[in-house]
């Protein structure tokens, strides 16, 4: 089975970009799940899938970035793992929402008007479906993320 990531909506944030992660079939909702299908992050072996926005979205340095998707739930609408992204800025517009937890590095939020939170080592924040800014990398960050798209 082959799962699509949409990196527009995020981490990209630029021309839909798509990442194929290839995982075991699902067992249906009704099937018994037991140890196996638990994702231990430490030891999950997805390999990371490097891109950069679109060069429209970029403000400044060159944000290269990269994912390891190591969960997507069935239904598609569920999603999480390793996001990393070097110096540079960025726009977002966010048609899901994600869950933030930074583990290394320093990077600024602002939203369309401006206005800018500071997000570092240690922060667990949420960014909800409909934010739109922009995103910049001041430290070379690494976060974990957890999305949900409705649909």
């Amino acid at each position: 089975m082959f799962v699509f990531l949409n990196i527009d909506c995020c981490h990209d944030f630029s021309a839909k970009a798509l990442l194929v992660a290839r995982l075991p079939p699902p067992k249906p909702w009704n099937s018994q799940m037991n140890i196996e299908q638990i994702v231990d992050f430490a030891q999950a072996g997805t390999a990371a899938e490097h891109y950069r926005p679109a060069p429209e979205k970029v403000l400044k340095g060159d944000p290269e970035q990269s994912v390891r998707n190591h969960y997507s739930s069935p239904c598609g609408q569920f999603s999480t793992g390793i996001w990393e992204g070097a110096v540079g800025q960025w726009t977002v517009s966010y048609t899901e929402h994600e869950y933030c937890e930074i583990l290394q590095g320093v990077s600024v939020l602002r939203d369309a008007d401006g206005n800018a939170k500071t997000v570092r080592a240690g922060d667990r924040f949420v960014i909800p479906a409909g934010f739109s800014g922009t995103w910049e990398v001041l430290e070379a960050c690494r976060k974990v993320y957890v999305i949900f798209e409705a649909k």
